[in-house]
């Protein structure tokens, strides 16, 4: 799925980053927060530097235990 980058908002929680991602899809507004470790790990670190207004291809993907 193609997302355009509304805003991201990273706050620092100790031990890890979460990364806050605005994102339009098909017109419609959505929000995804992303932890800097475990599986998304190399999404955290593209999507917590985007900037608004840029475009990604995104794959979600569910891991062994269905997150």
């Amino acid at each position: 799925m193609q997302i355009e980058v509304v805003s991201v908002s990273v706050e620092d929680k100790g031990k890890y980053q979460m990364a806050t991602v605005a994102y339009r899809k098909d017109g419609k507004l959505g929000e995804k927060k992303l932890m800097s470790f475990g599986g998304g790990v190399e999404a955290y670190k593209v999507l917590s530097k985007a900037q608004a207004g840029q475009v990604f291809e995104v794959k979600a993907v569910k891991n062994d235990k269905g997150f």
